[in-house]
């Protein structure tokens, strides 16, 4: 009589169809249950070792994802093809890792498996599995080896340190550091530090920065790690970044110009993000963006002040408030009477005005 486990996978070829050779069928079968005597006997009567079902997974790959040792051993004695991936790329180290089956990956790997191989629909590695599921038994077995790239990103423009810093793992952090790039990046210029400010993990943020993480960010990234806190409204990450680790309060986003400041609508933020630019002393190439609308993020030619004293361009504000169903702030959120947008607007302090012309002059 079959365990619980043995009708899953009787179940399964019952659902599935697998060889049009019957002796590969139950080898296959076999080789999921983990019978090993079985398998011996068909691969002894000649059927073919690396066989497949139409879904390409043979029986090592069965054997792995099951967790049925005596069987991986046996095939991989035998001669089977440690690499043969299923129709999705994924090869039996792969699925041993995503088991988090360690004893078989240590047989496979033996064997000499490709342990960057990346699977066909994330593109992950062994790696990816590891850091994502804190399996640090694992992540020391592929670190260990010199063949592991640890800076490898799958489809979505992870490297394994992003994933680990994304979860909030230290312990595989720390680990991932001893061999990777702590600026490595996918693509799109996504960082670990870039994950570390998306998840406001300030706690984070100070491990990657003093094992020299670029504060600015590198590569096409469109937003500085400091933008994306801003964004966030993190503000413990915010100051952070401005006070210890030096981060430019005054970038702005590469895409859309937008500056650090007009990321963050949160009142404690965006008073923090004021006074720290208040607090600079600006030099000639940062006067345009403290001088800028947080609309539309222009240097401020015919600027308008609201009565709760936040100034913007006259037309960027205008576009702002007429989109909107109810009229406030686009800085502080404060309502706006209508009658101090509909009918006339309140000039700006002749003050601010000269300001800019004196210091660009």
């Amino acid at each position: 009589m079959m365990n619980e486990e043995e009708s899953k996978h009787t179940l399964f070829f019952q659902h599935h169809a697998v060889c049009v050779d019957t002796d590969a069928t139950l080898m296959l079968r076999a080789a999921a249950e983990g019978r090993v005597g079985t398998v011996s006997a068909l691969l002894d009567k000649g059927v073919n070792i690396d066989a497949h079902d139409m879904m390409g997974r043979t029986a090592l790959w069965f054997a792995s994802n099951g967790n049925r040792e005596g069987v991986v051993a046996l095939l991989l004695k035998r001669g089977a093809n440690v690499d043969r991936s299923d129709k999705f790329d994924c090869t039996p180290f792969y699925v041993a890792s995503d088991i988090q089956c360690l004893s078989i990956m240590e047989l496979l790997h033996r064997a000499g498996a490709d342990v960057n191989r990346q699977s066909g629909s994330g593109g992950h590695t062994a790696l990816h599995v590891a850091a994502y599921h804190r399996n640090i038994r694992m992540l020391n077995m592929l670190l260990g080896d010199e063949k592991t790239d640890p800076d490898v990103v799958n489809l979505d423009n992870n490297t394994p340190l992003a994933i680990a810093v994304e979860r909030g793992f230290p312990e595989i952090v720390e680990a991932l550091l001893r061999r990777c790039n702590v600026n490595a990046a996918g693509s799109d210029g996504w960082t670990a530090l870039h994950s570390a400010a998306s998840t406001c993990r300030v706690e984070m943020l100070r491990l990657l920065i003093r094992r020299g993480a670029c504060v600015e960010g590198v590569g096409v990234c469109n937003a500085s790690p400091l933008w994306i806190s801003c964004f966030k409204n993190d503000l413990a990450s915010i100051r952070y970044l401005v006070e210890e680790a030096g981060a430019d309060v005054l970038v702005s986003d590469k895409d859309t110009g937008h500056s650090v400041a007009s990321a963050a609508t949160e009142d404690a933020c965006v008073l923090y993000l004021k006074r720290a630019i208040e607090s600079l002393k600006f030099g000639e190439e940062s006067v345009d963006g403290v001088f800028a609308c947080p609309l539309s993020s222009v240097t401020l030619r015919d600027p308008v002040s609201l009565s709760c004293g936040h100034n913007f361009e006259r037309g960027a504000l205008r576009r702002y408030l007429v989109s909107r169903k109810d009229a406030v702030c686009p800085q502080c959120g404060s309502k706006v009477p209508d009658t101090e947008w509909s009918v006339r607007y309140k000039p700006v302090n002749k003050l601010f005005q000269r300001a800019y012309r004196l210091i660009k002059s």
